[in-house]
């Protein structure tokens, strides 16, 4: 720890004695506690200090030293804002630091990693812990040591138990093909100049509170909201191999949330989102208004709207919907394939990907290729975010070919390797793979009139009156207006094996003869596999790039993905269940006016 002086200065002594007495002071002080002679990165010198000093004498009689710590200082420094009906109902700003200590016991091949006991923690505890223990927000040095020897001793005596555990484990079972716990990597030394959150706030209470007001005309709405998170995020991370960064980036989030209740009952919500990187990427305030404009009419029709009836058939998912099921289906399934040990609490590792036998066969047509790229920063003139140019392990991203031609090539992956991959190809989020930036490939494209013809045509074929075309799916952010639709929705499709894609909320019905497009409410899909991929008949000619809100077991993410239109070859879509909420007593005051 950092250690303090206190000396007595006769007054008798000559300014010059005094100035050169200080100089040697400060040159003391410097040797002793790197720390003061650094101002400007306080943080990082902590972190490394107490990683040399737990590297060389943290151990315990009886057990070796840890082989391998890792210190990440994640700090927010975040203005939020939020209106209602035109007017504002939040108005904060924050500055908040997490700590997240990673210490393993044993080696690179078994370590004390992937199999804390079962009941160990939720799954709400586990995503809570991606955010880090709190720390200090203050640039104090002993602070900041304080926290870091506490937090690492309580990690290595855990380290301890869990290797233990797991060790016992393996002598009791049989695990064939067992891989490393832990990759070998290059460490990285990056230092980026730390950003300041800069933002108008006076500007965007006035935007927000404009935009809020749109739903004042709007008296059918129930429930509506405008948030706006504006954000400096700050990363430091040191580990015991030299990796040393320090990364920043800013980041803008504006949300609106509106829901709607039909007359028999049945909630619907929606919701859109506009993130950047950077305060002027965010559209202009007009634009916005046209976009909420667009949802209200959009749900004020599906209020109307006829009920949907059973189907089985062709699906065309224009635009929206396209992203938003790659993302709620395959995104997870090509993202943190490694396995864990039976007896060890799964749910602190994510979920399976039911892709994880299928490296080297065809998962998809021939006629698409998809690659995920983290250094992308623009997309036709487009930012777009959810990319990094160093993942959470400290490994620098890469672009890769996930899926060449129909034909599963990798995952991406953290440093916890897989029966395929041995090594990081720079994705970690939280310490496990996540996909990033999606890019959709295709090489059978169809402009949209000739998509639904083949539509159309495949529905005759099927000998159907009808096909259907959803041109939104419901996101997990507008679950947050109508969280029983959450529910609903993973009991309709998910079950224990199948994939999870909340239901269309823009659906279609479009008839074979002469292509007459009806709106219908209240869809949903029925169970999903992964062979529906292998039923994409072909896709459309125009790849756009499309935010998404996602919820993982690492935490919550965001990003775009590209991706042109697609007409799948079968689906089963449900009729609404029959229980709905009862309506308002009364009517919204604001029809009265």
């Amino acid at each position: 720890m950092q250690k303090t002086f206190s000396f007595k200065i006769s007054i008798s002594k000559t300014i010059k004695s005094a100035l050169q007495f200080f100089s040697g002071f400060a040159l003391l002080l410097s040797l002793i506690s790197p720390a003061l002679a650094d101002n400007q990165d306080i943080v990082m010198q902590a972190m490394q200090d107490e990683m040399t000093r737990s590297m060389d004498r943290l151990k315990l009689n009886g057990h070796s030293g840890p082989y391998f710590i890792s210190y990440t200082v994640t700090e927010y420094d975040t203005l939020r804002l939020a209106a209602s009906c035109g007017a504002l109902t939040d108005n904060s700003r924050s500055r908040w630091r997490g700590l997240k200590v990673d210490v393993r016991e044993g080696d690179y091949h078994i370590d004390s990693s992937h199999f804390a006991p079962r009941q160990a923690a939720s799954y709400a505890t586990a995503l809570a812990s991606n955010l880090g223990s709190p720390v200090t927000a203050d640039n104090n040095y002993d602070a900041l040591r304080y926290s870091l020897w506490l937090r690492t001793d309580a990690a290595y005596k855990a380290a301890i138990k869990n290797l233990q555990a797991k060790k016992n484990y393996l002598e009791q079972n049989n695990v064939a093909e067992r891989p490393d716990d832990f990759s070998k990597e290059t460490p990285t030394v990056s230092i980026e100049k730390p950003l300041k959150l800069t933002i108008d706030s006076n500007h965007w209470q006035s935007v927000i509170k404009s935009i809020s007001n749109v739903f004042r005309n709007y008296p059918a709405i129930q429930r509506s909201v405008v948030t706006l998170t504006a954000s400096d995020v700050t990363d430091w991370m040191v580990n015991s191999e030299g990796s040393r960064i320090r990364k920043s980036e800013n980041q803008y989030l504006l949300l609106v949330l509106a829901s709607i209740q039909a007359d028999d009952g049945m909630q619907l919500a929606d919701s859109r989102v506009f993130c950047a990187n950077f305060e002027s990427d965010l559209p202009k305030q007009d634009e916005i208004i046209r976009a909420v404009k667009e949802m209200n009419d959009n749900l004020i029709d599906l209020k109307s709207a006829h009920l949907a009836t059973e189907y089985c058939g062709p699906l065309l998912l224009e635009d929206q919907s396209a992203a938003e099921f790659i993302n709620q289906t395959l995104r997870h399934n090509l993202s943190h394939a490694e396995e864990t040990l039976v007896g060890a609490d799964n749910s602190l590792s994510g979920r399976r990907s039911q892709l994880k036998d299928l490296i080297g066969q065809s998962i998809l047509p021939s006629f698409i290729t998809i690659i995920d790229d983290p250094i992308t920063e623009k997309f036709g003139g487009q930012s777009i975010v959810g990319g990094h140019k160093i993942d959470d392990d400290g490994v620098p991203g890469q672009k890769i070919v996930l899926v060449d031609k129909g034909i599963l090539k990798t995952f991406c992956t953290s440093r916890t390797p897989t029966l395929f991959t041995k090594n990081s190809n720079g994705h970690s989020l939280n310490g496990i793979g996540e996909a990033s930036i999606l890019y959709i490939n295709s090489d059978n494209q169809l402009n949209s009139k000739q998509l639904k013809e083949k539509l159309i045509e495949m529905g005759k074929k099927a000998g159907l009156k009808s096909v259907m075309i959803a041109r939104r799916i419901s996101t997990y952010d507008s679950g947050l207006f109508n969280p029983g639709s959450l529910i609903a929705d993973a009991r309709a499709n998910g079950g224990s094996s199948g994939l999870f894609v909340r239901s269309p909320l823009l659906l279609y019905s479009v008839s074979v003869d002469d292509g007459h497009e009806e709106l219908v409410r209240g869809a949903q899909f029925g169970p999903i596999s992964m062979r529906v991929f292998r039923d994409i008949a072909c896709t459309g000619n125009e790849p756009k790039p499309w935010f998404t809100l996602s919820l993982e077991p690492s935490g919550l993410a965001y990003y775009h993905l590209v991706t042109p239109s697609l007409l799948l070859g079968e689906v089963e879509l449900h009729q609404p269940g029959k229980e709905t909420d009862k309506l308002p007593i009364m009517s919204s005051p604001l029809s009265e006016k």
